[in-house]
């Protein structure tokens, strides 16, 4: 053999496929699709059909309750309503405790009043809270707690306020 490649060495194949296999193939596909439908149509409607329901008796819509919420039809015109009606409860005079003689006056009446007279000037002094009272070593337990020191022996700490100039008793 010689070393020059021919023409032989790399020719295409020469027997090709016959013109009517591909046409077999399409027609056997196109006759091969309406007969899997038809298969497939006939399992839905016998043997994967749903099972028949027998009629039971009429359900009944129950009763709307009475303690049911009410649903706004027209917020916007709810809205309106109500600020109305603080527009006139602002604006208006009436009770609001007849019994305890407390009235309700205009915002316009209210504010002019206490620019005149100022605010309310409450100088009392307050009242201990519960919170201080309940808490450890508030005024009301200090005497509780150095007795209990006392009869430890532990010594107590010097009185700062009391004056006595050392604090021993």
């Amino acid at each position: 053999m010689s070393d020059n490649p021919t023409r032989s060495d790399y020719d295409h194949e020469r027997s090709d496929v016959a013109p009517r296999w591909p046409i077999y193939i399409g027609v056997g596909m196109l006759l091969t699709l309406p007969l899997a439908v038809a298969v497939v149509a006939a399992l839905l409607y016998s043997v994967w059909a749903p099972p028949p329901q027998r009629p039971g008796p009429a359900i009944e819509t129950p009763a709307p309750a009475v303690n049911a919420p009410r649903l706004q039809l027209n917020p916007r015109a709810d809205l309106a309503a109500l600020r109305d009606k603080w527009d006139r409860k602002l604006h208006s005079t009436g009770w609001v405790d007849r019994d305890a003689g407390i009235v309700h006056v205009p915002i316009d009446q209210a504010e002019r009043r206490l620019l005149a007279d100022g605010l309310p000037d409450d100088t009392r002094m307050p009242g201990p809270s519960r919170a201080a009272e309940a808490m450890p070593g508030a005024a009301g337990d200090r005497g509780q707690a150095e007795q209990g020191a006392a009869s430890r022996g532990t010594p107590l700490p010097a009185d700062r306020g009391s004056g006595d100039g050392g604090g021993q008793p």
